[in-house]
């Protein structure tokens, strides 16, 4: 039988358990072909963060992440 690649997506905001949750489901099906990748991985470093209007350094904005970089991975 032909198996077809899917992706699961998990969401959530900064500190909500996405990493532990994605290690987790890594671990249970550790006997597939799988690739994990944590967004943790595609953030820019403190030094390049967009400061918020509250002129703090705010995760969860979407310039905080190397959304080219991501792309970039999964294609391949």
């Amino acid at each position: 039988m032909e198996k077809n690649p899917f992706v699961i997506g998990i969401c959530g905001g900064s500190g909500s358990g996405k990493t532990t949750l994605l290690k987790r489901l890594a671990d249970t099906f550790s006997n597939l072909s799988t690739a994990v990748f944590s967004m943790d991985n595609y953030y820019f470093s403190i030094e390049r963060q967009v400061k918020d209007k509250n002129g703090v350094v705010n995760f969860d904005l979407p310039t905080a992440l190397n959304e080219a970089k991501l792309t970039e991975d999964l294609l391949q």
